[in-house]
């Protein structure tokens, strides 16, 4: 797992972010990063992060990114917050009922063997 200090950039759905991570000594890199542990999400996550994130002016986050699937996908959880608060993006649109939690792998696995 990698932390990264981050802008973000766009909202691109419910569950998906552009970010620029500052890699340090003034090196940026523009990605696409997956909301980790989080499935379909429903109405009104977009607008939750672009009003928590984007309003008024980009705010600076914390990233903590692992590889995600085979197509090369990063899966990100996202820190905010103020006044010494923070905060889990990811965990903020479950606990708000905006996004669905993804079920562990071992849980859907269609060969998994039952009692």
């Amino acid at each position: 797992m990698w932390e990264y200090r981050a802008r973000i950039t766009s909202v691109v759905d419910g569950t998906t972010i552009e970010a620029d991570l500052d890699l340090g000594f003034y090196t940026f890199l523009s990605v696409r990063l997956r909301l980790a542990g989080l499935g379909s999400a429903g109405k009104g996550a977009k607008e939750f992060i672009e009003k928590t994130l984007l309003e008024d002016q980009p705010k600076d986050v914390l990233v903590r990114t692992k590889p995600g699937n085979h197509d090369g996908e990063w899966l990100a959880e996202v820190l905010h917050g103020s006044d010494g608060i923070v905060e889990s993006l990811n965990r903020d649109l479950v606990k708000r009922r905006l996004a669905e939690p993804l079920a562990p792998s071992w849980a859907t696995s269609s060969n998994r063997r039952g009692p």
